[in-house]
Formats: structure tokens, sequence, C-alpha cells
């Protein structure tokens, strides 16, 4: 369900991008042609511009949001049981789960967050983020599709009177019969028709909120929706996950050799970086380890991970012994590092990593203003 609901969620701004660039690609040849024959008076040129405009920020709009579902898959995709709580917002779960259930939600309500403020709590975000998206998806179901704009989803976090941090799911759904709420949170019981549901969605969020030290529990009135609440205990002294670095000022970078195997990433990256220096391209590890052996230095080297033959983490090792002040200037950037010698390496490394898609506005700040 899971899978299917994000390819839709997927396909819908897919299609805006997509059709908005095969648009772009066929208006261009077209006023070329106008201004090689010197056919198109200003205003033409002006309209055709103001419309190619509005398609290119469309479908970047489409672009962010499949950009936005990919990032949430991999914090999903990279979680397990074993991770350790960290010290996190409850809020951070809650957003991951609004993403990852929204495909649930938007055909039968209107999601409304009313965050105040609230303590951290130790968890896995992951684990967390999974109970969330079982009351999302619960609160949904109860729910008739066909008037969303008349619906609503409440989601409110904050704290209680003894500090604990707090977060409750109400819907205007159908409610609960009271000989129903007693056994919510027994292994396999459920209301759900066959096919639709196992019944171990809120025991499994049970099990989750109750080893955090916490509680779950269910309110209702028939036939005027549900609320179901998560208390959490606060982390005492704890800091909170790491942010971005802050980055310091100049110098800018004047060499760039950038590495990936993917040939339009690669196409698209040196077009960018193209306007902050001197950009060399190499589609594997072994031809950059060649370009770093015959040209250096690069100021700045922006690397792919996972690559076949030599990884990202394979050549930066060579250089660390052949060419440390090289290894020194690596940015990373990955799609999801599959291997485990690749993830282990990554959990350790202190430099510069950015996900795929790359935001271009923080690769450039990351080059342009870190100080190596």
């Amino acid at each position: 369900r899971l899978a299917a609901g994000v390819g839709h969620e997927i396909a819908n701004p897919l299609a805006f991008l997509t059709g908005n660039l095969e648009w772009l690609e066929a208006e261009l040849p077209r006023h070329r042609a106008q201004l090689g024959a010197g056919s198109a008076s200003p205003e033409q040129l002006t309209g055709a511009l103001d419309g190619m405009t509005r398609a290119v920020r469309e479908a970047l709009e489409g672009a962010e949001r499949v950009r936005r579902i990919v990032q949430q898959l991999k914090i999903f995709a990279r979680g397990r049981d074993d991770e350790p709580a960290l010290a996190m917002r409850v809020t951070d779960a809650v957003e991951i789960a609004i993403e990852m259930a929204r495909h649930e939600t938007k055909h039968r309500a209107q999601v409304v967050r009313a965050y105040g403020p609230a303590p951290q709590v130790s968890a896995n975000e992951v684990q967390l983020a999974q109970v969330f998206v079982n009351l999302l998806v619960n609160a949904a179901q109860a729910i008739a599709p066909g008037a969303a704009s008349t619906n609503e989803i409440r989601i409110a976090v904050g704290a209680d009177a003894d500090g604990w941090a707090t977060v409750a799911v109400s819907d205007t759904g159908a409610g609960i019969a009271p000989d129903v709420l007693p056994r919510l949170f027994e292994p396999f019981f459920t209301t759900k028709p066959v096919g639709e549901g196992s019944g171990l969605g809120l025991s499994i969020s049970q099990g989750i909120v109750q080893g955090l030290g916490g509680e779950i529990r269910a309110e209702s009135t028939p036939g005027a929706g549900a609320t179901f609440t998560v208390r959490l205990p606060p982390c005492a002294g704890a800091t909170p996950l790491p942010g971005r670095p802050a980055l310091t000022p100049p110098p800018r970078a004047r060499r760039i050799l950038v590495v990936d195997d993917e040939p339009l990433v690669l196409s698209m990256m040196a077009r960018v970086m193209g306007t902050w220096g001197e950009v060399r391209t190499a589609r594997s590890g072994r031809e950059a380890l060649a370009l770093l052996r015959e040209h250096r230095p690069f100021d700045v080297v922006v690397c792919d991970v996972m690559m076949p033959e030599m990884t990202g983490v394979e050549l930066y090792r060579r250089l660390q012994t052949e060419a440390p002040e090289q290894a020194a200037r690596f940015v990373f950037v990955t799609g999801g590092a599959h291997d485990p010698a690749a993830r282990e390496f990554l959990d350790a490394w202190a430099g510069p990593c950015l996900l795929k898609p790359v935001d271009l506005e923080r690769l450039r700040s990351t080059i342009r203003d870190r100080r190596w």
C-alpha cells in the first residue's frame, strides 16, 4: 500500500514536470527559428519568454515535490530497529508521517497542524514516524472519501502538566463503538474488511511507544470521531540531532572535479557548476584517479558515493595515501549508500555529504564558502 501510494504521489508532479519540459523542447526551436528569420516582434518574444519562465517554475515545483517524497523514503529505507535512540523533536517524526500518509489522507480530510512547545524525546525517528503513519492512516480510513474539504485530521503537538511530550491525532470520522474501544490494541483485532487491515498496526504502535517509556490511549464518541494521544517522557539533558554545519568565509573554489557514473547527472552538475569555476568531469572512480594524478591540484572534488568498479569511498581512501591534500577537499553526494562498508564510512564521515537530488544552492554555498 505504501509503495502504491508513493507511486501515485510521484506520478502527479512528474506529469506536469515532464509535460512542461516537453513543451519547452518543442517551443525553443520554434522561437529560435523566428529569431533567426527576424519575424518575431519584441512583444511576441516577451510573451514567449514569460510563458517559458512559468513552465520552468512549474517544472521546478514538480521536481521539488518528488525530491521531498524521495527524501522521506530514504529515511524509512535506512531506518532499522537496532538504530540507537537519539534526542529529537516529535514534530520531525510527525512531518515524515504526514508525507508518507498523504496518499491516504488527501482525498478524505484536510490535515491541520497545531504545534505547540514540546520537549525533545529520546527515540528512533523511523520507529516513531511509523506510529504516526499508523494513526494517520487509521484516521483517514475512518472518514468516507469524497468530502475532504469538510473533514479534518488534526495533529496537536504539545506538553502536558507533567512535562511530557504529547501528540494527539483527532479525526472527524465515524468514531469507535464502545465495545470495540477496549480491544483496539489487541494483536490481530481489526474492524476493517478482509484484505484492508491485519490488526497489527495499533498493536505495533503501542509496543513502540511503550518501549520508549510512553503510553498511547484512544478516546471516541460514536459519530463524533476519535482521538489517539501519544505521551512520551522528555529526554533530559540530551543534545538535539546535529543540523547543518556552519559555513565559513571564502576562498572561492576555482578548479572543481565532479565524479559520477550517471552521465546526465554529470552533465547537469558540470553545466550548473561551470559558472563557479573550471570544471572537469569523470564517469568512474578510476577515471577520476587518473585525472587527479595528471591534473591535480583541484580545489574541490565533488564525488558520488556508490559507483561500479571503484566507489567514491575507495577513491577517497586511495587519495588519503597518494594525495592527502586532495582527499581533504572531498564533498560527497549520494542517492543512498546500500553497501554496508560505504554506509559505515558515511556514518563516521565528518565532511560535507549532500543527498541526491542535490540542493544546488546548498552545494553552491558548500563549495564556495567552505574553508578547506
